[in-house]
């Protein structure tokens, strides 16, 4: 922290207040090796903080972190927001979204398709999970635009169609799908969230 206060010319104190604003005082002898992946991610958080900027652009914030350390770095990312920062960021996970985001662009290709909020692409305050149909590649993007027609967010990742949906209606693609006489060959399960409780 200390060398990148003096790359950005910023004193010990902001450097500080940079990892208090992440949780992490009380930390500042560890080594970053020794450190936990959610305390790496908040120390990184805690950099981009150097300097107080108004703005923190984010690529997958959470990636490749576990529960505890997901859970870490969005409760970090709340308190940013709740301060005032505007935070510009990408993320396939709905809790981190209907969490922290405003306002949603959902991309496919390279494209926006979407301009909307987290309340109208999960309408629902129960428990999200992230499905994976697959289905015959020739018919994957008409069974993307068939399921955005009905409703339900839909992500295409070169593996299937990803489909975040309230974990009591986890059949409403597929019978979205079967109307249209698109068949589905396997469904798979890949995330099972509960959302925490959101703060006023």
């Amino acid at each position: 922290m200390v060398f990148f206060a003096g790359l950005r010319s910023v004193s010990r104190a902001q450097a500080a207040a940079s990892l208090e604003a992440v949780g992490l005082s009380g930390h500042e002898r560890k080594r970053v090796r020794d450190l936990s992946g959610g305390m790496k991610q908040r120390l990184a958080l805690a950099i981009a903080l150097l300097g107080d900027p108004p703005l923190i652009v984010l690529d997958e914030p959470t990636s490749n972190l576990d529960a505890v350390g997901r859970g870490e770095v969005v409760e970090s990312l709340r308190g940013l927001r709740a301060a005032g920062k505007t935070l510009l960021f990408a993320s396939h996970r709905p809790d981190e979204v209907i969490l922290l985001a405003d306002r949603v662009l959902v991309m496919e290709r390279g494209a926006v398709q979407r301009d909307t909020t987290p309340a109208v692409l999960w309408p629902t305050e129960k428990p999200v999970q992230v499905v994976r149909l697959s289905l015959s590649m020739a018919r994957e993007a008409e069974a993307a635009d068939v399921l955005r027609e009905a409703g339900h967010a839909v992500h295409l990742n070169g593996l299937g169609l990803c489909v975040a949906v309230p974990r009591d209606r986890k059949a409403e693609p597929i019978g979205a799908l079967a109307r249209r006489q698109i068949e589905v060959r396997d469904i798979e399960v890949l995330e099972d969230i509960t959302l925490p409780e959101a703060q006023p």
